[in-house]
């Protein structure tokens, strides 16, 4: 099996156009349409989904991230890159022009 690309810090990501999300309160319910999968994504998750809504590179969403709650930076791009590696795994993001 092929492997995908590795991901940089300036790679872009965007939302698959295969879903439908709403935001519920302070949780956001997402549903893959080609599978028919539901998430669910709150707190820190769905501010980065809320993110996505426009292109982000990791170095991006990290430094937006860091500046809202205040997180040590390695730390941050370090969560942010496997919560964005775990999005596509699930194919809810890709990266821009994939």
């Amino acid at each position: 099996m092929k492997q995908p690309p590795k991901m940089d810090r300036q790679t872009l990501f965007r939302r698959v156009n295969h879903q439908i999300a709403s935001k519920i309160d302070n949780e956001y319910l997402i549903m893959d349409i080609e599978q028919g999968s539901y998430f669910a994504l709150r707190d820190v998750a769905g501010r980065i989904w809320e993110l996505l809504e426009t292109p982000h590179s990791l170095q991006s969403l990290g430094e937006k991230l860091e500046e809202e709650y205040a997180v040590d930076p390695s730390v941050c791009q370090s969560e942010v890159d496997a919560f964005l590696k775990e999005l596509i795994d699930i194919r809810l993001i890709c990266r821009e022009n994939a």
